[in-house]
């Protein structure tokens, strides 16, 4: 358990603003912590904040070189590409 902050000072420290991170707890992207009643106050996990944030990184890379890899097979069939974004 890591240190617990608000999502103005989560956004300082990941450089993502604060509404995009919001937006991704909203749907449920990245986890939280709601103290409280109506609106409550939400705090983040600094440690899982950023975990989760390497796996969407990561994840997002891979589907990134199979998307590429894709177009390069449908665009341009006739060429034989050395290496790959995958490897």
């Amino acid at each position: 358990m890591g240190l617990r902050v608000t999502t103005k000072e989560a956004s300082k420290i990941t450089g993502i603003s604060e509404y995009s991170l919001t937006c991704m707890r909203k749907q449920g992207v990245i986890s939280y912590l709601k103290i409280g009643y109506g609106r409550g106050r939400i705090l983040f996990d600094i440690d899982v904040l950023d975990a989760e944030l390497k796996k969407m990184e990561e994840e997002n890379k891979e589907k990134q070189a199979k998307l590429f890899e894709q177009y390069k097979q449908d665009k341009y069939p006739e060429f034989n590409f050395k290496g790959s974004l995958l490897g």
